[in-house]
């Protein structure tokens, strides 16, 4: 995974590493194994502001914080990441 990390070395090192660190009944995230029961929108709403603004993008992020939408609505029914356009056309 750190080839595809690219000129990121940190990345890809965190990446390589997070592999080993997992067991049973976990997920992978940067900092480390996350429970399997962690919902995404929890997970999402325990990181730091700047983190959340990297990890959604300013769009997504000022869209979700301002209540128009949740972070479920950021994808489809099939879990395909929703376009900006196709996001704002979902604004409440």
């Amino acid at each position: 995974m750190q080839r595809d990390a690219g000129e990121d070395d940190t990345l890809g090192r965190k990446l390589d590493n997070i592999e080993g660190d997992m067991s049973p009944g976990m997920r992978a995230s940067l900092e480390g194994g996350v429970a399997s029961t962690v919902r995404y929108s929890d997970w999402i709403e325990s990181q730091s502001v700047s983190a959340q603004q990297d990890i959604l993008g300013p769009a997504r992020y000022k869209l979700w914080k301002s209540g128009a939408l949740e972070i479920s609505d950021f994808v489809s029914v099939d879990n395909r990441a929703l376009t900006l356009a196709q996001l704002q056309a979902r604004q409440l």
